[in-house]
């Protein structure tokens, strides 16, 4: 995983404003925060991927939103696919455990469900969307 330039990055995003605030036909805009971080894996995701690389844009913007709060939960870098994964897992392991009157209660457990529970055996055949759309 690589970060795009942060300088340039920031650049765009402002040299963008400015042109959509100069521009006349632009009614209203919303762009991302600059310092939200371009991210893209060394493999190739091949459109499976985004959903990971969202997450990892996002938090990107929550590592220098929050830094205390960020550092404590994920350490001083943006987390792999790999390693995002392995959350999601530890999130669905720890929501099986739960149960209210007769209903599972947990997270995700339809996505859990569907991916029988793993999204670390074949890395390029477990994608991150929503539930029922793969």
């Amino acid at each position: 995983m690589s970060l795009s330039n942060e300088s340039n990055c920031v650049e765009l995003i402002y040299g963008l404003q400015r042109a959509l605030d100069l521009d006349s036909t632009t009614a209203y805009s919303v762009l991302c925060h600059p310092k939200t971080s371009h991210l893209r894996s060394q493999f190739s995701t091949i459109g499976w991927g985004c959903g990971y690389h969202n997450a990892q844009m996002l938090l990107s913007y929550l590592s220098g939103a929050s830094k205390e709060e960020y550092k404590k939960a994920f350490g001083e870098e943006i987390p792999s696919i790999r390693k995002l994964q392995t959350l999601i897992e530890a999130g669905w392991a720890k929501g099986w455990h739960l149960l209210i009157r007769i209903y599972k209660v947990g997270i995700d457990i339809e996505g859990a469900a569907q991916l029988r529970n793993s999204l670390c055996i074949l890395l390029s055949e477990r994608r991150l969307t929503p539930s029922g759309h793969s």
